[in-house]
Parts: structure tokens; sequence; C-alpha cells
């Protein structure tokens, strides 16, 4: 798969959990980790709670 495929599959797969569960997407969460950042998870449901999403 390339990389363009890949991503808008990791995307709509965070965006289709988030909207099951009523959370939101964390947005730049992979990105951010790069620069040290502490973002945990893909996902953030309406109680705090993360979730770290593979597709």
């Amino acid at each position: 798969m390339s990389g363009r495929k890949s991503k808008s599959k990791g995307y709509r797969t965070e965006k289709n959990f988030a909207e099951l569960i009523q959370g939101q997407r964390v947005i730049m969460s992979g990105a951010l980790k790069n620069w040290g950042y502490e973002l945990s998870g893909d996902v953030e449901d309406k109680h705090g709670d993360k979730w770290e999403i593979k597709s």
C-alpha cells in the first residue's frame, strides 16, 4: 500500500472509531510525538480515555 493510501486508511479508521464511541480525534497526535510532546492516543472519548488506533 502506498504512503498516501495508508495515511488515508488510518485517518478513516480513526474518524470512524471516534464517531462510534462519540469521541474525537487527537489532531496531529502522531506528528507531535516525533517532536517530544506527550500526546498518547489517536482518539479521546467523552470520559477522557485515550485510544491508540491501528489499522
